[in-house]
């Protein structure tokens, strides 16, 4: 009887270290547009991936072709079963966050990407492994100074998006 424990204490050890394929990142489309809604071709489009809080990230960069689009595959990781169920445990304290997460961020230079719909987008938090596709507006860098960014950024929507374009 003892052994007969032993054996399926050691089978159940042995399944929950045993790494499983898990998706951290869905396959994703990235559409970047410029605020007339045109394409913007060779903007450089970065996605991050990871097994929070476990695993490092990766990240990759591709560039928009001229129909202002770059995609990524589908990203896996090989993850025990232990580590999935620490992952989902974090999610239950507060401000916690375990388990698969990736963003995109999008950049071009002479270009603002500053927007609350963008950043809402650019982040997957493991909910489902369906396809993702996310449109970016990028804003033309304007004329804007430091002091005028300054002093327009809260009450000006159009300085809060051409503000970050100063350097």
């Amino acid at each position: 009887m003892k052994r007969a424990i032993l054996i399926g204490m050691a089978v159940a050890l042995v399944a929950l270290l045993f790494p499983r394929p898990v998706v951290v990142a869905p396959e994703w489309e990235i559409v970047a547009r410029d605020e007339a809604g045109s394409p913007v071709a060779e903007v450089e489009v970065t996605e991050t991936w990871t097994y929070y809080p476990f695993r490092d990230g990766k990240y990759a960069t591709v560039m928009t072709d001229e129909r202002g689009v770059a995609k990524f595959p589908e990203r896996r990781m090989w993850v025990p079963l232990l580590e999935t169920g620490a992952g989902k445990l974090v999610n239950l304290l507060p401000h916690g966050s375990g388990g698969p997460m990736a963003s995109v961020y999008v950049r071009k230079v002479g270009y603002s990407t500053f927007s609350a719909t963008n950043y809402d987008q650019g982040i997957w938090m493991g909910k489902d492994s369906k396809p993702m596709r996310s449109q970016w507006t990028l804003y033309a860098c304007g004329k804007l100074s430091l002091e005028e960014c300054s002093r327009t950024f809260f009450p000006n929507k159009e300085a809060r998006r051409r503000c970050p374009c100063v350097r």
